[in-house]
C-alpha cells in the first residue's frame, strides 16, 4: 500500500513538472515549505469536493463535468489569491489541467467547473494549487479522488 502511494505520488509529481515545463508564467513561483525571503508565507489549500480522499472510495458522479470546489487561507493579512490550477488524472497520468488561472480575490471558497468531459467508469484524482499574491504556491497535501458512473 505505501510503495503503492509512493508511485502515485512520484507520477504526480512527475506530471506536475512536466505541466510547470510548458506554462512559463508559473516558473518564478515559489514552492519552499517555509516563508520567503519577503517573510510572506504560502497559502493553505483543501479540496471540499469530491468529498473523498480515499482511493478505494472515491466520490461519485453522474456529471462528466464536475465542480471542483475547496478552501483556501493565508497567514499573511489582506492575502489576495491571485492564481489557481486543477490538475485531473487518471493511474496513467494527467487527463485534464486547467493550467494557471486567474481568480485575484480574498474569498476563502472557489470553484471551478471542468470543461470538458472526462472519461467514465474510473477513479480519477484531483489536485488543486493556489497563489498568493507574492508568488508562493501551495498545491495542497491531499489528492482527492471521484468516479464517473455511467447512469
Amino acid at each position: 500500500m505505501v510503495l503503492k502511494k509512493m508511485k502515485k505520488t512520484t507520477l504526480l509529481l512527475a506530471s506536475l513538472m512536466a505541466i510547470t515545463s510548458l506554462v512559463p508564467s508559473i516558473s518564478f513561483a515559489k514552492t519552499e515549505a517555509t516563508a520567503s525571503a519577503q517573510g510572506n508565507n504560502r497559502p493553505y489549500v483543501s479540496i471540499t469536493t469530491p468529498a473523498s480522499n480515499k482511493e478505494y472510495s472515491p466520490t461519485i458522479y453522474y456529471n462528466e463535468q464536475p465542480k471542483i470546489t475547496w478552501v483556501q487561507s493565508d497567514p499573511d493579512d489582506n492575502t489576495v489569491f491571485s492564481t489557481f490550477w486543477v490538475l485531473v488524472y487518471d493511474k496513467n497520468g494527467s487527463i485534464y489541467s486547467s493550467g494557471v488561472l486567474p481568480q485575484n480575490t480574498s474569498s476563502n471558497t472557489q470553484s471551478f467547473e471542468i470543461p470538458v468531459s472526462l472519461p467514465r467508469n474510473e477513479t480519477l484524482g484531483v489536485s488543486v494549487g493556489v497563489q498568493d499574491e507574492s508568488g508562493n504556491w501551495n498545491w495542497g497535501a491531499d489528492v482527492h479522488y471521484m468516479y464517473i458512473q455511467t447512469p
